[in-house]
């Protein structure tokens, strides 16, 4: 909040004192909002009739159906844990070989899927690798 007020002040002030003058015309200011960081959820995230949980450091709802996660962990109702830090563990064994995910994940719930589709996420939690998919039970 107090970038976008400083980034509001800047350019006011910018446009007010450019070259001395003053603009009779009025621009419109994109504010770019982002979204929450969370650090619970329990929710049915694949619409299979099961709640599972995201926990963690970092939890930020995307789109729809769709998470960027940084040293978060998935319960599963049937008792598996899924850690998603800088590697990913399910259950404390890692699942994959992989590089690190210095910025965290995006998981992609399908409704009805038992499977998550995963992203490595870039800086600002774009989907920047290929995809994959962890089963959940």
């Amino acid at each position: 909040m107090f970038a976008v007020v400083l980034t509001l002040a800047v350019s006011l002030t910018f446009a007010q004192g450019a070259n001395g003058r003053t603009s009779n015309s009025v621009s419109m200011l994109n504010v770019i909002k982002t979204n929450n960081s969370v650090s619970y959820i329990k929710e049915d995230l694949n619409s299979d009739g099961r709640f599972e949980i995201l926990k963690g450091g970092k939890i930020i709802k995307t789109a729809a159906n769709e998470y960027w996660v940084h040293n978060t962990s998935l319960m599963t109702q049937n008792g598996d844990v899924i850690t998603f830090n800088d590697i990913i563990k399910k259950n404390d064994i890692s699942l994959i070989d992989q590089i690190t995910a210095e910025y965290g994940y995006v998981l992609v719930f399908i409704p009805g899927d038992k499977d998550i589709v995963v992203y490595i996420a870039g800086s600002f939690g774009s989907k920047n690798s290929d995809s994959f998919s962890l089963p959940m039970y």
